[in-house]
């Protein structure tokens, strides 16, 4: 038996909700460690941009595909925030404003113009930038 689109994506979803809960206990018997509360934000945004992609699929529309870049990019922008937080001890703030800032400014705009696979496209592209900046971070570390 297959399983649909739809279904995937809910056990995504709720898998990075529980992921997300699970952050945020162990920053909670732990509060030292800030970035746990960093990651537990990171997932959670994620967990936002899977549902609202859900919804997109079902009514594509510009609002709707604006929204689930901007959370993509925004959680993977707190989740470079963490790992730099992680390795430095330091704010992540810095790292979420550049990495939201530069890839909000290159992906949303096609997306809100009604170019829907550019936007997705930039999405791809700088999700995955976002992310080897946060597997480098923790190589330095």
């Amino acid at each position: 038996m297959l399983l649909d689109y739809n279904s995937m994506l809910l056990a995504v979803g709720f898998s990075a909700a529980c992921l997300s809960m699970t952050l945020f206990g162990t920053w909670l018997t732990a509060r030292s460690d800030r970035f746990l509360l960093t990651w537990a934000i990171s997932v959670l945004v994620i967990v936002g941009e899977v549902f609202v992609y859900d919804a997109y699929i079902e009514a594509p529309g510009p609002v709707l595909g604006v929204l689930t870049l901007a959370l993509l990019l925004l959680g993977f922008s707190v989740m470079l925030g963490a790992a730099h937080q992680f390795r430095t001890g330091r704010s992540p703030l810095p790292r979420v404003l550049v990495g939201a800032g530069i890839s909000l400014a290159l992906a949303l705009p096609p997306m809100a113009l009604g170019y829907d696979g550019l936007g997705f496209m930039l999405e791809n592209a700088l999700a995955a930038l976002l992310l080897f900046g946060t597997a480098y971070e923790y190589w330095r570390g």
